[in-house]
Parts: C-alpha cells; structure tokens; sequence
C-alpha cells in the first residue's frame, strides 16, 4: 500500500520493491492518479525514466513534508561528458570538483539502460553496471575538467581492478573520484584514477582504474596498423589476396 511506501524505484527493480517501504514507480504513479494519500517523505531511488520523475514531480502533493521540491533529482550528466548517445544509457550526474584532484557525482540509473535490460536478478545493481558507471564518471570528469577542451580524443582502457566490499541496493550513491596519478605528453595524457561508491555512508565499491587519452587521429592510425597486423596473423598467408603484377 503507498502509505508505506518512502522509497520509489525503477519497475526493474521488482524484487527490491517488494520490501514494505519501497514501490515500484508504474505501481506507485498508478496509485497516485487514483488519489492516494502519500503519507511519508519520498526519496527516489535508481532506475526512474526522466518521463517517470517528470510526473512524479506533477503528482506529489505540495504542503509539509512533501513539497515536490523535496524530490532530490540530480542533473543527468551528457552525452558529450560520457560519450553515450542514448540518454538512457547515461549512468551519472554532471561531476563537480571537489578540488583539483577529487570529484564527485551521483549514480543515477535509467533501468531501461542497455548494461540492465536483458535481466536483472536479485535485489542488488549488478556489478556490471557499477563498473560501467565507473567508466562514465572517469570520462566525465577527464572531459570536463582534465582535457584541453575542443581537441578530438578517444579514450583508451590499460587497467580496471574492481573491489565489492557489500551490495550497492537501489537506492541514492554517491560516486567519488580521486586523481592519482597523470602525466601529461604532446599526443596523450595519461591517468590513474581511483572510484568509490558510497551508499548509507559506506564504501560499496572501489575500482581502480589506469587509462590513456590519446589524440584522435593518432589512435586512428595505431588501431588500424593493429587491425591490419590482426587480420595478417589470423588469416593464412595462402588465402590473402595477392597484389597484380605490374607490367
């Protein structure tokens, strides 16, 4: 019953929503259209479509305790930060700089985003998805605060070590990212970067990540040279198409 509920989340999320506090959101903005009495402060939780947080936003009653400015929504970083085309796929807020080696966003999942659609399975974020969210905000931040702006890059991974110390649920999390090491060349930039994932006050999550920047037609370049050396080895040099004679 939505008197119970103070928590919404993503319809994904079903197991999750079975706990008495939590709602699914297609449950829950049903139970609005039909005037239910939202007794408790909502918090939002992961896995809201922007359509879904719009008409939450429209429905929840204004008055004490629950104005629907107390609707906590972060802003939902770009696709030019987290080189996604699809908003959907997009898995953290804007960064902010916390100082010039420290940053921090929110994990705020669309449950329709491509790493969960297939299935999703227990109450828990699958780590999959944590990881990919880790990729977003090292590319957010980099882009934002760390690249010269305007000049073509593309990212390139050498490292990613991932440590999960407890479930990360459907709920608000914070992510933190610390710089720890860079160095800095006429075709590239290199970092090593440190990610926390915060839930309830506790560390959830830590990846440690290693990746290059590099200018955009250098690494064109050095991807197709190693594109042409993979095709060499793999196909048998008596089935390679031979270059015409010259007369």
């Amino acid at each position: 019953m939505i008197e119970t509920v103070s928590i919404v989340v993503g319809d994904r999320f079903a197991e999750f929503a079975r706990n008495s506090e939590v709602s699914g959101v297609s449950e829950f903005i049903g139970a609005l259209r039909n005037g239910a009495a939202v007794v408790h402060p909502i918090v939002i939780g992961q896995g809201l479509a922007p359509e879904a947080l719009d008409e939450l936003n429209a429905l929840l009653p204004p008055g004490p305790g629950q104005p629907a400015a107390d609707l906590d929504i972060p802003t939902r970083a770009t696709s030019a930060l987290t080189h996604k085309r699809a908003a959907k796929n997009i898995m953290v807020s804007v960064p902010v700089a916390r100082s010039g080696q420290l940053f921090e966003a929110e994990l705020f999942l669309d449950d329709r985003n491509e790493v969960m659609e297939d299935h999703q399975t227990g109450q828990h974020i699958q780590g999959l998805a944590l990881i990919e969210a880790a990729r977003q905000l090292w590319t957010a931040v980099t882009e934002r605060y760390l690249s010269p702006p305007d000049k073509p890059s593309r990212f390139v991974i050498d490292s990613v070590q991932t440590t999960f110390s407890r479930f990360v649920f459907p709920l608000p999390a914070t992510m933190t990212l610390e710089v720890l090491d860079s160095a800095s060349g006429p075709v590239q930039s290199t970092y090593a970067v440190r990610i926390l994932i915060l839930q309830n006050g506790q560390t959830s999550t830590t990846i440690d990540a290693r990746y290059r920047v590099i200018d955009a037609r250098v690494s064109e370049r050095q991807e197709a040279q190693a594109a042409r050396h993979a095709i060499r080895v793999a196909v048998p040099a008596t089935v390679r198409p031979v270059a015409a004679a010259v007369a």
